[in-house]
């Protein structure tokens, strides 16, 4: 490796950007490649059971590298940042560049730059692709390697709906292609309190609305109750449609950002719980994150040992991503069970190694 001649700034930044992208893009393949080969091995014998050739399996494999991706980037990027200021140690170039003025932050300026499209790009992943593609291999895997032709159930038991408006419906059964609810419940929230509940024989679709028949509408008032028959009711306000109850609910993991904010409302209407999916939705905010701290924290690591071997920087690496990593799926944790406020969960391990990757780059040489 040799060190251009000391010219304009934007010539000592191709020449970091580049060595680094060549890192970058190594350790990114190798890290990628541990962890489809390692999924590979898991789920090797579900393919052999069904006698998929190795076209499935690659298809099936190539549909897990955006959530892998999504992973693996944070440990890419610490890698390929300790490796690179590794290899400028080695040969000399640091201290070239610390002479002609430039700080051990200001030498790493073009690493950062990719680390914010790192950023960007995780969050892009997670937010359209990630969800997607998990969903497109689970049914490539029920399709065409199990060959399993997954339909719309007849019927559906002990369904659980939260419904918009603070409404929770609890159907015993529900006949799909009949349109019917057999033995609704249908309670509605406000305030943490139940307000009403509506219990019948059945309920059907007519086109345009639910019907109910046969039950017992009951309100409620401070210690007030009033309760009152009916044949046939039609609730006001009910926006559910008959789709919204044949299929299984949306994982709330692999939800949108937009999805999630709207279930966490509807949760809040019904007075449930939400500090599982708050963490979350603050979780798919700050997790992308992580990429800029891990390169911040490379730079902070290198600026204090200066001559790094390349195996104690993949060990460094290493040390710092599973701390890293234990780091935020502690304060998930303790936020989703409620001992902390959810967002200070969701964004505690994050602001602790961004603290700790700035006092190792303040203590860095100038």
């Amino acid at each position: 490796m040799r060190l251009p001649a000391l010219g304009p700034s934007k010539v000592l930044d191709r020449y970091v950007l580049r060595e680094f992208l060549v890192y970058f893009t190594l350790t990114a393949l190798f890290f990628v490649g541990v962890f489809e080969v390692v999924d590979v091995f898991e789920k090797i014998d579900r393919f052999l059971d069904a006698h998929a050739g190795l076209p499935q399996l690659g298809v099936w494999a190539a549909l897990n590298v955006p959530s892998v991706l999504v992973l693996v980037l944070p440990m890419a990027l610490l890698l390929g940042a300790l490796l690179t200021l590794a290899q400028l140690g080695k040969f000399n170039e640091l201290t070239a560049m610390n002479v002609a003025g430039r700080s051990f932050l200001r030498i790493a300026y073009p690493m950062l730059g990719v680390a914010l499209l790192a950023c960007v790009a995780s969050f892009l992943l997670e937010e359209y692709v990630v969800p997607r593609a998990n969903r497109s291999r689970q049914d490539f895997m029920d399709r065409r390697v199990l060959g399993i032709q997954p339909g719309l159930p007849t019927q559906r038991e002990n369904v659980l709906y939260l419904g918009t408006e603070g409404r929770v419906f609890s159907i015993r059964t529900y006949l799909v292609r009949e349109q019917r609810m057999l033995e609704p419940n249908i309670q509605a929230f406000g305030n943490g309190r139940v307000l009403a509940r509506t219990d019948a024989r059945d309920a059907t679709w007519d086109g345009r609305q639910w019907v109910l028949h046969d039950g017992i509408t009951r309100s409620f008032r401070g210690d007030r109750e009033a309760a009152a028959r009916f044949t046939s009711l039609v609730l006001p306000g009910l926006r559910e449609r008959p789709a919204d109850f044949a299929t299984e609910d949306q994982n709330p993991e692999q939800m949108t950002l937009s999805e999630l904010y709207r279930y966490i409302e509807r949760l809040n209407e019904s007075g449930r719980p939400t500090e599982r999916y708050v963490v979350d939705l603050h979780l798919k905010l700050s997790y992308p994150l992580i990429n800029f701290v891990a390169l911040l924290m490379s730079v902070g690591i290198a600026s204090q040992l200066r001559r790094s071997s390349s195996a104690l920087a993949f060990g460094l690496s290493a040390l710092a991503s599973f701390s890293f990593y234990g780091a935020v799926a502690t304060g998930r944790a303790l936020g989703q069970s409620g001992v902390i406020t959810p967002w200070v969960g969701a964004w505690a391990g994050q602001a602790l190694f961004l603290a700790i990757a700035a006092v190792l780059v303040w203590r860095s040489p100038r």
